[in-house]
């Protein structure tokens, strides 16, 4: 997901025209004015909350910053232009005869898409290492139930032994009184 495409705003904006953005969109799905697709309002509305939340929120909008910038070096490198343009640089190719003229997909739908390949990729990422971190407990988890069952099966088997051991020295007590 990405906040700009959310909020429908660019890279530089500030806080007031965020949080203005916000408003605006929020008034038009509140779930209490969707009554009936309440459900799908309210996704759409947490939606709404996290990317202005994202943004608003320092070290995630630098992430998310650095993931479009990504983005667009990705689609430069695509179509065999020097990475090294800049914005200004971009947007006069845009013009009719220019190198990024009559893309298909379109200059901003190749950064969207992406944005969003980049974002699903750290994702995977992130649920790889959840599920990795679970097996790891996992086998932790069963690592130490073989060592509580290995240590039960030794202080049973002691136990055992003593219990001989004991009914050996009461066997022979006969012997011992009457040989001393």
């Amino acid at each position: 997901m990405n906040p700009y495409d959310v909020l429908d705003l660019t890279q530089n904006a500030d806080e007031k025209a965020i949080q203005k953005a916000y408003r605006k969109k929020s008034l038009l799905i509140h779930p209490d004015k969707m009554k009936d697709d309440q459900e799908r309002a309210e996704e759409a509305f947490d939606l709404l909350k996290k990317s202005m939340d994202m943004l608003l929120d320092e070290a995630q909008r630098k992430f998310v910053d650095e993931t479009v910038d990504s983005a667009r070096l990705l689609a430069l490198r695509e179509l065999g232009v020097p990475i090294t343009m800049t914005a200004e640089e971009i947007e006069l190719e845009q013009v009719p005869g220019g190198r990024l003229d009559q893309l298909l997909p379109s200059w901003e739908d190749r950064i969207k898409i992406n944005v969003k390949h980049i974002i699903l990729d750290e994702e995977l990422k992130k649920r790889k290492c959840v599920v990795v971190t679970d097996l790891r407990a996992v086998q932790m988890k069963q690592e130490a139930e073989i060592d509580a069952a290995k240590r039960r099966e030794v202080a049973e088997m002691e136990r055992k032994r003593r219990a001989d051991m004991d009914n050996a020295w009461e066997e022979s007590r006969e012997e011992r009184v009457s040989g001393a």
